[in-house]
């Protein structure tokens, strides 16, 4: 038997990653030994998987560790692969690359790189380093920035507790790069409208884009801004022209920012052309893969604001990286450089925590407005990210407690062990909630109806995963004749778009429902843009799409519901991680029905997503 049909026979691989290996041990041809280029197929081939689960390099370690794990399959090979694949000429060691060199695989700090990917990082790693550092306030800004902090409208103040809010909006105005990061409902949204006002009274012509990964972020973006426009203009009415100013046309990707080309991979605006804007803000940063974030890092001015929000606990981008969350992990969270700090008490009197080496700061937003520091929700949910074993036992005990369920925002607990037990606790709370959408009188109540609720899943498939969940709710409702399957577009069934498209302003994750027009026609509406209008579309002009009573947690990621009906499967998987379970849970905003096993509950709880970079490594 081949190496490759070893190989293949492990089940381990996908025919992807043994190409891959089998193209670059043919690529090495004779310069090498047989045992250095059955190295090079190994390494390649793991190489190639690690990539596809959202690891930017495969590192020495897990090297190590998969060796062993392939030993027991009878694929036994070096200690020393690295070394051995080091010797082909595939292989560029990463002071070659940066010297010009280019091979399709680089060897930096003791991991193995694609080339691409090692590109991606070094780039994305300089151009954060050119944004960091300070700007320089003159007596006008200055004292514009003193009038917003200390106006008790903008940020209320309790005395010896700082408002985390105020510190992120002065620490945006003097940083080139600031990083904010929150929770859902800490304010992020309200905190860069806040900023926003005080740049544009600092600077009335300044140009400011504000995007996001997904169409649907954007868009919720958008909609929050608008709605804060408001509430701002009605509390401080002598800011209006400042207030005034805050673009409410934020519908923005980041692909549409910098400018889509057909069939490439390049955008429109990149290191040769950068974008015309002053401040450049993106939200929902957790969700940046490294490629995007280093073509959109390459675009920005030099000298230009960027400003990056985002959830450091939630999921990563399901492409290759976790470029936010490494960014936060390497920062200095909530702590300071004793000169910014000064600053900020020579304006406000109030003294910032500093540290003593130099390193990028972040801040935290700590007060969570929509889940109270008692609640269930909140409880549960900080002790899920504190990832220890004791903390996960605690939150399933909170978890499971008579008191969470009668919690004002209660987590009720459903012992998952069964599947048609499952499906018969399911079933009442389906019947409760989507009998609200059929008794609604118009397409926009019903759409209101059906976003008060949802069933979020870990997996696509599976008996616990969204497609046999979304077969079971419809077979539920047929059977309790809320819906006739009759006809593929039938009355009330909700649709998850699934591709983008510009033209119609329908984005990956919106949510729309069929309804029939007065003249009987079905048509599938969507909630209004900004201007209020009603949007509604023939079924055959639809993008890609999908029936969409359950979704993954994954795209449920920038929304919320209020009632989550969670559920988790009950074997081992490796998605089940505790920024999935974390994800899941925050996204209510009134309950949540847990569907779970306390095996896979804290099973979840305790694994971290782990994907390896080179960032610890190159940027300590």
């Amino acid at each position: 038997m081949t190496l490759f049909e070893k190989m293949r026979a492990t089940e381990l691989f996908s025919s992807i990653d043994l190409h891959f290996a089998e193209f670059m041990a043919r690529q090495s041809g004779s310069t090498v030994s047989e045992e250095s280029e059955n190295a090079l197929f190994v390494t390649a081939a793991l190489l190639s998987r690690a990539v596809q689960q959202g690891h930017i390099c495969l590192s020495r370690t897990d090297l190590e560790n998969e060796r062993q794990i392939l030993k027991t399959k009878g694929i036994d090979f070096q200690k020393n692969d690295l070394d051995l694949v080091a010797r082909s000429n595939c292989v560029a060691l990463a002071e070659e690359v940066r010297k010009g060199e280019v091979k399709p695989l680089v060897l930096a700090g003791g991991s193995l790189y694609l080339y691409r990917y090692f590109q991606y990082e070094e780039n994305m790693m300089a151009r954060l380093d050119h944004f960091s550092g300070t700007r320089e306030l003159n007596a006008a800004e200055r004292e514009v920035v003193s009038r917003h902090l200390n106006d008790s409208r903008l940020f209320q103040q309790a005395k010896g507790v700082l408002n985390w809010q105020k510190v992120a909006a002065f620490y945006s105005v003097k940083n080139r790069l600031s990083i904010i990061s929150g929770g859902p409902g800490t304010g992020k949204t309200t905190t860069l409208a806040k900023i926003l006002c005080m740049l544009y009274e600092m600077n009335p012509t300044l140009k400011i884009a504000l995007a996001a990964p997904t169409g649907k972020a954007a868009a919720r973006m958008g909609e929050a801004v608008v709605h804060i426009k408001k509430m701002m203009l009605e509390q401080i009415p002598e800011m209006e022209e400042a207030i005034g100013r805050i673009p409410e046309d934020t519908g923005l990707t980041i692909h549409r920012m910098l400018g889509t080309r057909q069939h490439s991979l390049q955008f429109r605006y990149n290191r040769e052309k950068r974008l015309p804007h002053d401040v450049v803000i993106v939200d929902e940063c957790s969700m940046i893969s490294v490629p995007l974030m280093s073509k959109l890092l390459d675009a920005v001015r030099d000298d230009a604001r960027l400003i990056l929000l985002g959830d450091k606990d939630q999921l990563a981008s399901v492409e290759a990286g976790r470029c936010f969350g490494d960014l936060c992990d390497s920062s200095a969270i909530n702590t300071f450089s004793k000169e910014l700090a000064d600053e900020y008490v020579s304006f406000s009197g109030e003294v910032l925590p500093t540290c003593k080496e130099k390193r990028r700061s972040l801040v935290q937003l700590q007060q969570s407005y929509r889940f109270p520091d008692a609640s269930a929700v909140g409880r549960i949910s900080r002790l899920i990210n504190r990832g220890d074993r004791a903390s996960a036992g605690e939150a399933y005990e909170l978890a499971v407690s008579e008191a969470s369920s009668k919690d004002d925002i209660p987590v009720i607990w459903h012992e998952n062990g069964d599947h048609r037990q499952m499906l018969k606790e399911l079933e009442p709370l389906i019947l409760s909630n989507f009998s609200q959408v059929v008794a609604a009188q118009s397409a926009q109540q019903a759409l209101r109806a059906l976003a008060a609720f949802r069933v979020l899943a870990c997996v696509k498939k599976g008996p616990y995963g969204v497609n046999q969940l979304n077969s079971a709710i419809e077979a539920i409702l047929e059977k309790n004749k809320l819906i006739d399957r009759a006809e593929p577009f039938y009355e009330n069934r909700p649709i998850m778009v699934l591709q983008n498209s510009y033209a119609a302003q329908l984005f990956n994750g919106d949510i729309g429902i069929v309804r029939s027009d007065p003249a009987g026609h079905k048509r599938v509406y969507f909630p209004p843009l900004s201007d209020g209008e009603e949007r509604s579309f023939l079924p055959s002009v639809l993008p890609e799409h999908e029936t969409v009573f359950a979704m993954t947690i994954h795209k449920s990621q920038g929304s919320e519901f209020d009632s989550v009906m969670l559920v988790l499967p009950i074997h081992e998987s490796p998605v089940l991680t505790r920024e999935l379970l974390y994800t899941g849970i925050t996204r209510t905003k009134g309950r949540v029905e847990l569907f779970a096993t306390r095996r896979m509950f804290i099973a979840a709880a305790v694994r971290k997503v782990a994907r390896n970079s080179g960032w610890s490594q190159r940027h300590a």
